[in-house]
């Protein structure tokens, strides 16, 4: 087939949602007529049809839904080292820093942490988007566990409580807009609250590209069947101006790191409402909630 005739297939239908599809009887009568098929080729186009791609948010989603029983597995079992020797540790000693009375787990999985607090007489209540890993929670401990998308979180469609001293999340942030999930945390702290996360150490986890987009992990290592999950890399500097624009100031920054590692396992943000000691939060930022 001529070069011009192929020339409208160069936009991917990976990349523009569109799927070209073929009028074949024009090719039959240009096939028919060479002289015709010489002038015409260049006009002869591909009739596009819409098509629905999944969105990276959706696919995160859906690849939870997947891998939760997996994910259980290993979580109880002891299968990440990093998690076993470094990073849980690094959570659970960052929320007792601030000795809360009533913690908030955002993205609580099968809930090692809600049982950990409970254990230390902090009242835990837990959140999460899968419902498979909620009914873990709930049958593991005795803390509340709701079941919500980061959506509804978002817009208020499912009471989860308010006044928390504290709201942690741990691993649990892997989508591009965060803004808007942490800023609806914000308004569920209560005065002097504060705000815990816990992520992929950017600097490690970039694997020489520094920049803001989207990731895939394959769970490569990982024993059984594992879905391939797309997350959001986020620089330094993006996870600091997420906090700024969502209406927390930093209060702390740690690198958790095991002693035998060249590199720190984890960051981990302790962050604080504006309003925090007399801080007045600026205009703009109120804008953001």
């Amino acid at each position: 087939m001529p070069n011009d005739c192929a020339q409208p297939l160069a936009r991917s239908p990976r990349t523009t949602g569109f799927t070209p599809v073929f009028d074949w009887m024009q090719v039959k009568r240009h096939r028919q007529d060479p002289f015709r098929q010489y002038l015409s080729y260049p006009s002869l186009q591909p009739i596009t049809a819409d098509i629905e791609m999944p969105s990276p948010e959706s696919t995160l989603l859906q690849s939870w839904h997947h891998n939760a029983k997996p994910w259980i597995e290993a979580i109880r079992t002891g299968t990440i080292e990093s998690r076993l020797k470094v990073t849980d540790q690094a959570i659970l000693l960052a929320i007792l820093g601030r000795q809360p009375e009533r913690v908030l787990d955002l993205g609580c999985g099968e809930g090692w942490l809600l049982r950990a607090l409970a254990e230390r007489a902090i009242e835990a209540v837990g959140v999460d988007g899968d419902a498979t890993l909620v009914e873990a929670a709930r049958a593991a401990g005795s803390s509340r566990v709701h079941l919500a998308s980061y959506d509804e979180l978002v817009e208020a469609k499912v009471d989860i409580g308010s006044d928390y001293d504290l709201i942690c999340a741990n691993f649990a942030l892997l989508h591009q807009d965060i803004i808007p999930l942490l800023a609806a945390m914000n308004a569920l702290l209560a005065p002097g609250g504060a705000l815990v996360i816990q992520t992929l150490h950017p600097w490690t986890a970039a694997a020489g590209d520094y920049q803001d987009g989207w990731r895939e992990e394959t769970f490569a290592g990982f024993k059984g069947q594992w879905q391939s999950m797309p997350w959001y890399f986020r620089t330094l500097s993006s996870w600091l101006n997420a906090l700024d624009m969502a209406g927390f100031r930093l209060a702390a920054l740690q690198e958790p790191q095991h002693p035998q590692s060249p590199v720190p396992q984890s960051l981990l943000l302790v962050a604080e409402r504006w309003d925090v000691s007399g801080i007045e939060q600026p205009q703009a930022r109120r804008g953001a909630q």
